[in-house]
C-alpha cells in the first residue's frame, strides 16, 4: 500500500482553492452591457485552464507511487502555477481602470494563492530531489 504524503495533499487542495475560487469566488470582470466581455475575463479564463491542468496533475501526484514520477509532477505544477501567477496583468492585460474587481480582488488573490502553490510545489520538489538521488547513490 502506498503511503501518501500531506503535502500532495496540500498542493490539491490549493490548486483546487485557485481554480475554482477564480471560477466562482474571485473572478474578473462581468460582461458589459451590451454583453460584450472585458479583457480581463480571458485572463481569467486563462488562469483556470492553468491551474485546472495544475489541480489534474496534483491528483496524479496523490495517487502515484514513484518518486520521481512525482517530482517531474510536482516541477509540472510549479511551472504551470508560476505561468499562472504572470498571467493577469502581465501576459494578458486587465482593465483600464484600477478600480476594477480584476485589479483589487483576481490579480491579488492569484498572486498569493500561485506563489504559495509555487512555494510548495519547490519545498516538494526539493525533499522528492533529495530522496530520489540518495536512493540512487546509495
Amino acid at each position: 500500500m502506498k503511503k501518501v504524503r500531506a503535502i500532495d495533499f496540500i498542493v490539491l487542495i490549493f490548486s483546487l482553492i485557485l481554480c475554482l475560487g477564480c471560477a466562482f469566488v474571485f473572478g474578473a470582470c462581468g460582461p458589459k452591457e451590451d454583453g460584450s466581455w472585458m479583457v480581463c475575463h480571458w485572463a481569467e479564463k486563462a488562469v483556470i485552464m492553468l491551474v485546472a491542468l495544475c489541480s489534474i496533475l496534483a491528483l496524479l501526484k496523490v495517487v502515484c507511487a514513484n518518486d520521481g514520477v512525482r517530482l517531474g509532477l510536482a516541477a509540472a505544477i510549479f511551472c504551470n502555477s508560476l505561468t499562472a501567477v504572470f498571467v493577469p496583468g502581465r501576459i494578458f492585460p486587465l482593465c483600464k481602470i484600477a478600480q476594477m474587481r480584476c485589479h483589487l480582488i483576481m490579480k491579488p488573490a492569484v498572486f498569493t494563492v500561485g506563489i504559495l502553490l509555487c512555494a510548495l510545489c519547490l519545498l516538494d520538489a526539493l525533499l522528492l530531489f533529495k530522496k530520489v538521488y540518495s536512493k540512487e547513490n546509495a
